[in-house]
Formats: structure tokens, C-alpha cells, sequence
């Protein structure tokens, strides 16, 4: 999970993981990118768009760039409420305040495993 909100970011993850998935929190999509394993890639990435630095615009067009990431499914968390004027291209799109139902949901939907990122 990539979220700058560090008491979100914490949350999610033990949340996450006290229903069964291992999750690697990243306060930053700099450091996200720079650590995922490109030979043990994670399941799903959760993914914010507004950060400082890196934004999850830009993170995401890394990511689709580097062979073992590019196929790597990305459910977005979003305060967005307008991305037709900026578009992500993700596997789908979840708006903040995060419904907790929902989330496991997409998990479940595009990653199934393990969580990280």
C-alpha cells in the first residue's frame, strides 16, 4: 500500500493483515518503486494519487515501464473526486473515506493473495 497518510496507510495494513494478507506500507511512491521486488512481485498495489514528490500518476507510469511490475494490478484510493480532467489507468478506482467492504472487495476482485505495496 502506497499512501502518504500515515495513520490511513497503518490502519489499512492492520486491517489487512488481521484478516489474513501480508501488506509492505510505503509513505511514498519513491520508496515504493525503488523496493518492490521485481523477481517476487506483490499480488496487488494499493495505490494513492495525491502525494507530495511522486504523485500516483507518475508512480503508475514508472510502474507500467519496468518489467515485473508492469502487470502488477493497482487499485487506486482517491479524495479525487474528479479524475475525468486527469485520468488513472488502474485496475479500478476507490474513493476516500475508504469503505472497508469495498476494499477487500477489489482485493479480492484483482489480487486474491497477498497485498503489498
Amino acid at each position: 500500500m502506497i499512501d502518504d497518510d500515515e495513520d490511513l496507510l497503518q490502519a489499512v495494513c492492520d486491517v489487512l493483515g488481521d484478516v489474513g494478507h501480508q501488506t509492505l506500507p510505503f509513505s511514498g511512491a519513491e520508496a515504493a518503486l525503488a523496493s518492490l521486488d521485481r523477481d517476487n512481485p506483490p499480488d496487488l498495489i494499493l495505490l494513492d494519487l495525491m502525494m507530495p514528490g511522486m504523485s500516483g500518476w507518475d508512480f503508475r507510469e514508472a510502474q507500467r515501464s519496468q518489467p515485473g511490475l508492469s502487470s502488477i494490478p493497482v487499485v487506486v484510493m482517491t479524495a479525487s473526486r474528479n479524475l475525468s480532467d486527469n485520468p488513472i489507468d488502474a485496475n479500478e478506482v476507490l474513493l476516500k473515506p475508504l469503505n472497508l467492504d469495498r476494499l477487500l472487495c477489489a482485493i479480492a476482485r484483482h489480487g486474491g493473495g497477498a497485498v503489498s505495496g
